[in-house]
């Protein structure tokens, strides 16, 4: 009788130790709607979860980035994050939303922007080389408030003039 309480001891603490330590939901799929940044996450058990991209880049990315409707509707496969530490679906999200930031600020190049980080993504996966577009993406800071600005600094860096006119030539 002994044997038989302990082992329904052992097996109670282990049902308590799961529902308190639930199991780690293993990320197998991140795909990214090129169109507006959004996020779908699948699992292991093939659930579905999302994120979108918060307002007001994603309505900024809709109505000012000048991509083309099959662009809108694309959902593009990212891989997942097994054995790296980047967050790719995180920082390609991101990638939008300061891409969004120079739409609101610089339009014309915003959407160069846009568009680099589109091709990048189909090119690479996500997973590099990084796209152009990058160091233009850097621009983007926060201001005491934490709202996202773009700093006037790019307009005096050779670097990026460099890379705004390589940016032109392939995607003007």
């Amino acid at each position: 009788m002994r044997k038989l309480e302990f082992t329904l001891l052992i097996l109670i603490a282990v049902c308590l130790a799961v529902l308190i330590y639930p199991p780690h939901i293993i990320i197998t799929d991140i795909l990214i709607c090129t169109g507006n940044g959004d996020l779908m996450y699948i699992d292991q058990k093939d659930r579905v979860s999302t994120r979108r991209l918060e307002e007001p880049y994603r309505a900024l990315i809709i109505k000012k980035g000048g991509l083309p409707e099959r662009t809108q509707l694309e959902w593009h496969h990212l891989g997942n994050n097994h054995g790296s530490s980047n967050h790719i679906g995180t920082m390609t999200q991101n990638h939008y939303r300061e891409a969004a930031v120079w739409l609101s600020e610089e339009p014309r190049l915003g959407k160069l922007i846009l568009q680099d980080v589109v091709a990048n993504l189909r090119e690479t996966n996500g997973r590099g080389p990084l796209p152009q577009s990058t160091s233009l993406l850097n621009y983007v800071q926060r201001n005491e408030s934490g709202e996202l600005i773009l700093s006037e600094d790019w307009k005096h860096d050779e670097y990026t003039m460099e890379v705004i006119d390589n940016m032109e030539a392939m995607y003007e």
